[in-house]
C-alpha cells in the first residue's frame, strides 16, 4: 500500500488548451521533482503525462480507458509515495480541477501533506486553491 492520488473525469474534458498551458506553467516552477512531462497530441487527443520512476499521471483530454455502464465519470490514480514529485502531481490535479469542475478529486493526503502541491500552484500560475475546495471529503 502506498500514498496515493485518485481523479474521475468526464468523457470529455472542458478546457483542456488552458490546463495543458498551465501545466508547462508549474513544470517550469517544479525543480527537483525529478519528473518527466509531456504534454503532446493533436487537439481532441491531447494528453498530460507525468512519469517518475514505475508511476504515471496521465490525463487525456478525452476519457480512452476502460469503460463500465452507467458511469458518468471515470476513475485513474497515482501512487507518488510521498516522493519529490508528489508536490507536482498535486499542482497539477489542482489545475485539472479549476478547469473543468466536473473533475473529481481524492487523496490519501490531508490538507498539510497537500500545502507544498498547492503553493507550487499558486506559484506558478497566480491562482490560489485550497485542499477543501479540490478533494472531495471522505478521502
Amino acid at each position: 500500500m502506498g500514498y496515493s492520488h485518485y481523479w474521475y473525469v468526464p468523457d470529455r474534458l472542458d478546457n483542456f488548451e488552458a490546463f495543458a498551458s498551465e501545466v508547462s506553467k508549474i513544470a517550469r516552477k517544479a525543480k527537483g521533482m525529478h519528473a518527466t512531462i509531456l504534454v503532446n497530441g493533436a487537439p481532441g487527443a491531447r494528453t498530460v503525462r507525468v512519469s517518475s520512476g514505475s508511476e504515471e499521471l496521465v490525463i487525456e483530454e478525452v476519457f480512452n480507458g476502460r469503460r463500465k455502464p452507467g458511469d458518468i465519470l471515470h476513475f485513474n490514480s497515482v501512487k507518488t509515495h510521498h516522493a519529490a514529485h508528489d508536490a507536482l502531481v498535486v499542482a497539477i490535479l489542482a489545475s485539472l480541477k479549476s478547469h473543468d469542475p466536473r473533475v473529481m478529486v481524492s487523496s490519501d493526503g490531508d490538507a498539510a501533506e497537500w500545502a507544498k502541491g498547492l503553493e507550487l500552484y499558486e506559484e506558478a500560475t497566480g491562482n490560489k486553491a485550497t485542499y477543501e475546495s479540490l478533494v472531495r471529503s471522505g478521502g
